[in-house]
């Protein structure tokens, strides 16, 4: 099995539209108020941002990014695996180097948000050692504009 973890790269956008998509449709989520899916390099442009795919034999399994909100505080993104890889131990690695990027770059925290309802993302990512927490509505955060639908959770880093 050729695992690997890759920056995105401009030629990558394709395939990596495609990925997500997939993963929206199974959730039948509406794509349109989601930004950064047409074009991820401009997205996760920050010298701060970070945007990595997992790819196992050549095929992306999985994906994850930071934004800087603040200089203390990156905003975990687009964090999604293929419904055969989760559970495998897979999510937990590609999280583990963007955990890593997020301390060489000096962040504090990485907070995300989940829908209330993905409760498996939830379990994840508590396990993995982030708190639930109440976050500021922002304008750089879209998320904190609908508290009711989402779960929001915080990792304090070093």
């Amino acid at each position: 099995m050729a695992l690997e973890i890759v920056r995105f790269r401009r030629k990558d956008q394709e395939e990596a539209g495609m990925f997500c998509d997939k993963i929206f449709s199974e959730t039948m989520t509406d794509t349109s108020k989601y930004r950064g899916l047409d074009d991820f390099h401009a997205y996760f442009a920050g010298s701060r941002e970070i945007f990595l795919l997992m790819k196992k034999e050549g095929e992306i399994i999985g994906c994850g990014g930071l934004l800087e909100l603040t200089p203390d505080e990156a905003v975990l993104k687009r964090f999604y695996f293929a419904r055969e890889h989760r559970g495998t131990g897979m999510a937990q690695i590609l999280l583990e180097k963007l955990i890593g990027f997020a301390g060489e770059k000096g962040y504090r925290f990485i907070i995300l948000d989940t829908h209330k309802r993905n409760i498996r993302a939830q379990k994840f990512f508590r396990k993995s050692g982030f708190i639930s927490f109440k976050p500021r509505p922002t304008r750089k955060w879209d998320d904190t504009k609908d508290p009711g639908m989402f779960a929001f959770m915080r990792l304090k880093l070093g």
